[in-house]
């Protein structure tokens, strides 16, 4: 993901993967990014949806 969005400029300051949990299924941890940046990403998400 971090790849991904480097290749889009965008940088995920908080992003972090963890270990599975009861659900035997790894989580990434998306959060600790700003109201602009998540707008950025959303827009970007948008013109290519």
């Amino acid at each position: 993901m971090a790849d991904a969005l480097k290749l889009a400029g965008i940088t995920l300051p908080s992003l972090r993967g963890d270990f599975p949990t009861v659900t035997d299924q790894p989580l990434v941890h998306l959060g600790g990014a700003s109201a602009a940046l998540v707008r950025e990403l959303a827009a970007w998400i948008r013109q290519r949806a």
